[in-house]
């Protein structure tokens, strides 16, 4: 598997982990969720809403788009960073069909050959210690050699390109003491104790062609010329042990510092090993392809013509191995068979004196000759199994064939035997010595035959492995490939990002639903307000940096939206709202900021005001108001300066701002004790006034989680209305906030469900509350 699959196999594990972890504590979010709801309501959250999940990517926007852009951001600097990756290839080619030295011989040439060779076992032999070691030995792999001043971080980048077109870069920046690329150097031998194996050691440029090597401990181990063989002396388990290192070239300025690290050969063939394929280029293909990836394109092309080379001649020595043991065979055995044919050519003379036979029928001699084949071919698979019994194991499937062969030889020879037993005594005795002659004159014959052409064959063995195509350095980098580098960033990022504004939501847990807030609550839900797409258009065209250039309330400029509708219902549900005392005073609050608690109350006043009734709307968040986005107010004295006692309750109110709707703005700046301030007297006189005064008073206060002036507010006011929002409220901030009223004595009255988004994908009105951040000095914006 080459290095770019192992980076995407990597990336895809990486998703799934993240995927499972993020279910993992999405669930647990869910759970601890239910603990707050009712029963019979609890199973809703099993459910699963594509939705949900959609909408939190717009809640969340800036979450998703940053893990994107830093998972993007992070495969370029990956891309430009990494070190390029260079795959050179060979092909090498197995002759099926081709035997043994043995294949074209006579007779015994199928008894001695060892067949043919294995595809699928040659992939291990290429890729053996028996072909590697001697490659790694021959390029000198054993020796690690890299350039060790490089400039930190960006070094090995503004190298890259001196190194790969082999030149000496002149230094940047002025910065003369480091390597800035094309620093080469070359040993013709370096040993070193094998106890100091993997232990760094130092050879810096110096003047005039010399140089000098220190250890990691900066002591100096030698000093010499280029060209000059030294001896040092390292001590190793306080014993002195010699070393020596010769220095063939280098290329490099004054001052350039290499790093030269001796290794075993074995740690050396792990590594490549990791690196080094073999494998068919076809399947039942008689042809191997070898690739190996590295950093250098040269030594990767290298190494693999080394590698084939001791292939090769492996494939050689092992063929030359066979056709010298298979000779010494036969000549071992030539003696024998020899001796023994002379012996029974001796015995068939003295049979023919003694009877005076001459000659016998067609029909025997027929007979005969059918017996010394049989008899010879049966001689010749015993010789061939002895001579494979010297080469293979007898579990061998060659050797559990050449056993076979024999037992039917035998058969046939037996059946016959019963033709000769029944012919006559003295024929048969003649036949039987006439076959031992007939069968040792041919088998003889035709191992010494084969002998004298096995010497021949033994001088000139040639492999069957052959070298089709020689690795050449690519010019390209295999890896990283910046198509496949930013592609997998990007889908990456995408999950990534989509899982971090998940978790985000998981971990928030957020309400969706108006029925959890009734339930959670036990509350009236008084009205349920959809998010309005209008609101959002008019908030986005406000600037910030001044005032609107026109009231931008929704009840306003759209009075048939559906928000301002639902606004409606809630008006008239206060209608038959009994107050506290009596008392005409409405308090608008939420657990957390961004509820949108001053849309609520602004348009809920503006809709009370076109009733026909006197509204006073008093802005009580002194810390961070935002009425300056719904209603043009103008400059003046306002809430905080009537309680400091600066200016007069009749000065502070803007007057008319809508018919029949007045505005007690909060501050022109943030005091430095807005709660102290709303707990003064001056307060509770304030409300005492306008009360008085005005039909209806709507305040609307700070968030009751944050801050405490709320809980101050709330004693002077004769209903609370607690405003949620869709994917903002949490169940406990809730279920807190409603406590903490109701311990101080405040009458929470219901609820507004606000931000409600029944069906499609986006809501949100956008314009944030802001209470992150409190600062005494902070003006309004």
């Amino acid at each position: 598997m080459d290095d770019c699959s192992k980076s995407e196999l990597s990336a895809i594990h990486f998703v799934v982990v993240a995927a499972k972890l993020f279910s993992a504590g999405s669930v647990g979010m869910k759970n601890e969720n239910k603990a707050f709801l009712r029963d019979g309501h609890g199973d809703r959250e099993d459910d699963v809403d594509v939705g949900k999940a959609l909408r939190n990517i717009v809640r969340y926007p800036l979450i998703f788009a940053s893990v994107f852009i830093v998972v993007i951001v992070t495969g370029l600097c990956y891309a430009v960073l990494i070190t390029p990756k260079y795959k050179a290839d060979g092909i090498v080619q197995i002759d099926l069909q081709q035997g043994s030295a043995l294949g074209s011989l006579a007779d015994v040439a199928t008894a001695l050959q060892l067949g043919t060779n294995s595809v699928d076992g040659e992939l291990d032999v290429v890729t053996s210690r028996a072909t590697v070691y001697p490659a790694i030995k021959a390029l000198k792999r054993d020796v690690e050699i890299s350039v060790d001043n490089r400039l930190p971080i960006l070094g090995k980048v503004i190298a890259r390109k001196a190194d790969e077109q082999n030149y000496l870069r002149e230094p940047l920046w002025g910065l003369a003491r480091f390597a800035w690329g094309g620093e080469k150097l070359e040993l013709d031998q370096f040993d070193v104790p094998k106890l100091w194996f993997d232990e760094k050691f130092y050879l810096t440029v110096l003047e005039h062609d010399s140089w000098e090597l220190r250890d990691s401990d900066d002591q100096l181990v030698a000093r010499g010329l280029v060209g000059e063989t030294k001896l040092f002396t390292l001590q190793t388990l306080g014993k002195p042990e010699s070393g020596k290192i010769s220095v063939a070239s280098y290329r490099g300025r004054v001052g350039t510092r290499f790093r030269v690290v001796k290794r075993s050969v074995q740690s050396v063939y792990e590594d490549l090993d990791r690196r080094l394929n073999a494998a068919q280029t076809a399947r039942d293909s008689n042809t191997i392809e070898v690739t190996y990836t590295d950093k250098d394109p040269e030594f990767a092309a290298a190494l693999l013509n080394e590698i084939a080379a001791a292939y090769l001649r492996l494939n050689i020595e092992h063929r030359a191995e066979q056709s010298r043991l298979s000779l010494e065979f036969l000549r071992k055995k030539l003696p024998t068979i020899r001796q023994t044919l002379e012996n029974s050519q001796k015995r068939l003379n003295e049979y023919r004196i003694k009877t005076k036979t001459i000659d016998i029928d067609g029909q025997t001699q027929a007979l005969l000759d059918r017996a010394a084949e049989l008899t010879r071919q049966k001689m010749t698979a015993d010789l061939a199994f002895q001579a494979q019994s010297e080469l293979l194991m007898n579990s061998h499937p060659a050797q559990r064939a050449q056993q076979v062969q024999s037992q039917v030889l035998a058969a046939q020879l037996s059946a016959v035997d019963q033709q000769l037993k029944a012919l006559p005594l003295t024929e048969q005795e003649y036949l039987r010595l006439s076959l031992d002659v007939e069968v040792n004159t041919k088998l003889y014959t035709s191992l010494l035959e084969n002998e004298q052409q096995l010497e021949v064959v033994d001088a000139g063995t040639t492999g069957n492995v052959f070298l089709v195509e020689k690795s050449v350095a690519p010019e390209r980098p295999s890896w990283p490939r910046l198509p496949i580098v930013l592609g997998g960033a990007a889908i990456l990022g995408l999950s990534l990002g989509f899982m971090a504004v998940q978790l985000r939501a998981a971990l928030l847990g957020t309400m969706r639903d108006p029925l959890e807030a009734e339930q959670l609550a036990n509350i009236p839900l008084y009205a349920v307000v959809p998010s309005s797409k209008r609101q959002r258009q008019q908030l986005r065209s406000f600037m910030p940096a001044g005032r609107s250039p026109s009231p931008m309330l929704l009840a306003h400029t759209t009075p048939g939206d559906r928000s301002v509708e639902a606004l409606r219902s809630l008006r008239s549900a206060m209608q038959f709202l009994p107050g506290k005392h009596n008392s005409n005073v409405l308090l608008f609050t939420g657990p957390t900021p961004k509820v949108g608690k001053t849309f609520i109350s602004t348009n809920f006043a503006y809709l009370l005001a076109s009733t026909g009734k006197r509204v006073l709307l008093i802005d009580a968040d002194m810390r961070r108001t935002s009425f300056h986005r719904y209603l043009l107010l103008g400059e003046g004295p306002a809430l905080a300066e009537v309680l400091a006692g600066k200016a007069s309750v009749e000065s502070a109110i803007r007057k008319n701002v809508f018919p029949l709707l007045d505005v007690l703005p909060a501050a022109d700046e943030t005091p430095k004790n807005p709660a102290e301030l709303l707990e003064r007297e001056a307060f509770s006189e304030l409300i005492q006034l306008v009360s008085a005064k005005y039909d209806h008073v709507i305040i609307d206060s700070p968030p009751i989680l944050p801050v405490s002036d709320s809980l101050w507010i709330s004693k002077h006011a004769g209903a609370v209305i607690m405003v949620s929002r869709a994917e903002v409220t949490n169940p406990r901030h809730l279920v807190d906030s409603i406590a903490r009223l109701t311990n101080v004595g405040a009458k929470v009255a219901g609820q507004v469900f606000n931000g409600f988004e029944p069906a499609g994908f986006g809501y949100g009105y956008g314009y944030g509350y802001g209470y992150e951040y409190y600062s005494e000095n902070a003006t309004r914006s």
